[in-house]
């Protein structure tokens, strides 16, 4: 196919967000995992490459986000995290009001997987890629909270265990390459203040 020609380039770029697009959306929620798997890689490219998306998938953010998150926690790969990177990225605003679920769940995530990589467990070049994903999707969901200081509280825990995983495997337990990572979590100035007054927090 020439697809050079005006017809065709047109007739692509209508085709994307009204068939792909909802079909690959239909997808990402499919019950069977690697169905949903690789819609996800799909709706990450279809977001970063079409600027006609936006309309089709706010509405069904919650939902996409909802099972997104569910694939993360069975796979959690690189893959996974960049496509929750890329909705957060694109529509932070929209993702803001499920911003301390996804937040909590990746913290959980990042922090299973440095704690897996310092027991030496598993796949040590695939937790390397995974976690090398994770962190930045990590930073967008906080970067979109930035206004919301209240949706920090319920992150307060998971990022106090993400910074204690780290601490405990230094030095040379394993976490030492996740150190400076950790720390871009905390760009200065924080966005909010820990309330350090909090018996849980004090206690860890």
């Amino acid at each position: 196919l020439d697809t050079s020609r005006p017809s065709l380039r047109t007739n692509w770029t209508r085709l994307v967000p009204l068939q792909v697009l909802h079909k690959v959306m239909d997808c990402v929620c499919d019950n069977e995992l690697p169905v949903a798997y690789q819609a996800c890689q799909a709706l990450r490219f279809l977001c970063a490459t079409s600027s006609k998306t936006r309309h089709l998938i706010v509405p069904a953010l919650p939902h996409m986000v909802d099972s997104i998150m569910h694939v993360m926690e069975q796979v959690g790969n690189g893959d996974t995290f960049a496509a929750l990177e890329e909705l957060v990225t694109r529509f932070p605003e929209e993702v803001a009001p499920h911003g301390a679920k996804i937040g909590g769940a990746l913290c959980t995530k990042v922090t299973d997987l440095i704690a897996q990589a310092a027991a030496g467990g598993g796949d040590a070049g695939g937790t390397a890629l995974a976690l090398s994903a994770a962190f930045p999707a990590l930073i967008e969901i906080l970067q979109a909270l930035r206004d919301s200081p209240k949706a920090f509280e319920p992150l307060e825990g998971p990022l106090v265990n993400l910074v204690q995983t780290v601490i405990a495997g230094l030095p040379g337990g394993g976490t030492s390459d996740w150190l400076n990572d950790t720390l871009e979590v905390f760009p200065p100035p924080l966005p909010y203040k820990v309330d350090t007054s909090r018996p849980s927090l004090r206690t860890n």
